[in-house]
């Protein structure tokens, strides 16, 4: 009974579950009007999406690992709903391009053997996600994450001096590494129409014996970076610049002599 107040609250509502109501009134003798009837149904709450910062943090092989979740349990088939804008390198995207469906707190390996789409080194991709409810409506979280796909050491953006030479390891980003014992250099300049780099990040092997470099940023000395560690890591983001003004820049990575080994996996710029 809603006396005057015409509204009330349901409590306890379980997403999925249709509720069905039914709304009457009765006049100063009692007299009862017809029902109004309705339904309505609770769509589930907002998921989750998680990826990594760089790409090759969670994957050798060339793909995104993306991992969905809807944080919810039972019998229900929920499952998540996670848009992405298309992965292109040097042009800002607008709208949302391919939708993926994953299971409840399933990973998705995006770009594994070319599908859905071949992914673009040098590009950074853009997720959110929903839950889907057994009727088909999407519950969209307002938050995004933002993935980047680096170069691999092979690219040929990346430009070498010294005595570096390139070793096998299915353990290293899409396979292999480059290794420099002595004054290696490599450098990456971005320079596109329209187009500047927001940040540069490095992507090293780690090992007792690794050795240091130089960082340099349109000229100037930033930082010097470590390679040693206890034990040998493979991926690791050896370093990553402050935000950039988005435009043409220039990195370089001078080896300081007699340090030891630095292997090179790879580089990730974001864009703007």
């Amino acid at each position: 009974m809603l006396g005057s107040t015409y509204g009330a609250a349901l409590t306890r509502r379980t997403p999925g579950v249709t509720y069905s109501y039914s709304v009457w009134s009765f006049d100063g003798s009692g007299n009862e009007s017809a029902p109004i009837t309705g339904h309505f149904r609770l769509i589930a709450g907002p998921a989750t999406v998680t990826v990594p910062h760089v790409a090759s943090a969670t994957s050798s092989g060339g793909w995104i690992n993306v991992t969905c979740s809807t944080g919810r349990s039972g019998p229900r088939p929920w499952s998540s709903a996670t848009a992405m804008t298309p992965p292109k390198s040097g042009m800002g995207v607008t709208g949302w391009g391919l939708s993926l469906s994953l299971g409840r707190s399933g990973t998705y390996h995006l770009g594994r053997g070319g599908y859905p789409s071949p992914l673009v080194p040098g590009a950074s991709s853009t997720f959110r996600a929903g839950t889907r409810d057994a009727w088909g409506n999407v519950r969209w979280s307002t938050t995004t994450t933002t993935t980047l796909y680096p170069f691999d050491d092979r690219a040929t953006v990346l430009t070498y001096a010294g005595a570096w030479s390139r070793v096998a390891s299915t353990r290293a980003w899409m396979g292999t590494t480059s290794m420099a014992s002595s004054a290696g250099r490599v450098a990456l300049t971005v320079q596109r129409r329209g187009v500047g780099a927001r940040s540069f990040s490095v992507i090293a092997t780690t090992a007792p014996a690794g050795g240091t470099f130089t960082v340099y940023l349109d000229g100037r000395c930033v930082r010097t970076v470590s390679t040693a560690s206890s034990t040998a890591r493979v991926r690791q983001t050896g370093w990553t610049s402050a935000t950039l003004t988005p435009r043409s820049h220039a990195m370089l990575l001078v080896q300081v002599p007699g340090t030891g080994w630095v292997r090179l996996d790879g580089a990730a710029v974001a864009l703007g």
